[in-house]
C-alpha cells in the first residue's frame, strides 16, 4: 500500500523532468540580439583599433567573434551569409591585429627589433 502513496510524487517528478528537457531552441538567446551584440563588440573594437588600443581592440573583437561563432553553432539556419561575413572580417582585423603587433615587438625583450626592408 506505500507504493500507492509514491504514485503522486513519481508522476510529479516525471513531469519536472519533462518540462526540464524542454526542446532547446525554446532556450536560446534570439539569435539577432546576439548578432546586435556582436555588431556593438565589433564597432567596439574598431573604434579602439583607430584610437591605438589594441588591447581593448583585441578583447572587443575575440568577445564578438565567441558570439558569431555561438550563433553559428546554435543557429545554423540563421542568416548564414551574414553570419559568415562578419566572422571573416572579425579574423581579418585579429590577424592584421596580430600581425602588426609581432612586427613591433622585439623577439626577446629589451633587443632592438630588425626589420628587413623591401
Amino acid at each position: 500500500m506505500k507504493s500507492a502513496t509514491y504514485f503522486p510524487a513519481l508522476v510529479i517528478a516525471a513531469l519536472l523532468v519533462l518540462a526540464a528537457g524542454a526542446p532547446a531552441a525554446e532556450r536560446l538567446p534570439d539569435p539577432s540580439d546576439s548578432y546586435s551584440r556582436a555588431s556593438a563588440l565589433y564597432q567596439d573594437g574598431l573604434k579602439a583599433v583607430e584610437a591605438g588600443k589594441r588591447e581593448t581592440a583585441v578583447g572587443k573583437l575575440k568577445s564578438a567573434k565567441t558570439l558569431i561563432q555561438k550563433i553559428m553553432q546554435s543557429q545554423p539556419g540563421w542568416q548564414p551569409a551574414l553570419v559568415t561575413y562578419k566572422l571573416q572580417k572579425i579574423e581579418n582585423i585579429l590577424k592584421e591585429l596580430s600581425s602588426k603587433h609581432a612586427q613591433q615587438q622585439p623577439l626577446v625583450p629589451g633587443t632592438p627589433q630588425m626589420v628587413a626592408s623591401p
